[in-house]
């Protein structure tokens, strides 16, 4: 075992939608996998307030392993531990994929990760 898949101890429930429709009546997400192996963290967050409204800006990453189905473009539903407990409740959006290496082979992805605005 890689020292990346060591690391990952939280298992993400991974939606896609198949359908390239942007109509409402647009059919539900198919599930891609529904303990998919990952890390997940956040590498800063702040809060910021403008005009009377407050937001938080977070920076959240997530690897992923390299034979992951996972896309850009997907939707995390939850992310939760080993023994099912919630870590992070969704949705979350992957943004980007973009393979790691620890040597000439890739060994995992990392993924950047956004929450929808509210």
């Amino acid at each position: 075992m890689g020292l990346a898949a060591s690391r990952m101890t939280m298992r993400a429930r991974v939606l896609r939608n198949a359908a390239a429709d942007t109509q409402e009546d647009a059919p539900a997400p198919d599930l891609v996998s529904d303990a998919e192996p990952c890390w997940v963290w956040s590498k800063s967050r702040r809060y910021v307030a403008e005009g009377g409204q407050s937001v938080v800006v977070e920076d959240l990453t997530a690897v992923f392993k390299k034979d992951s189905p996972v896309q850009a473009g997907d939707t995390i539903e939850s992310i939760v531990d080993r023994r099912g407990a919630v870590v992070m409740d969704g949705p979350v959006f992957v943004e980007t994929m973009v393979p790691r290496s620890r040597g000439a082979a890739v060994d995992h992805y990392a993924a950047t990760l956004r929450r929808p605005q509210s």
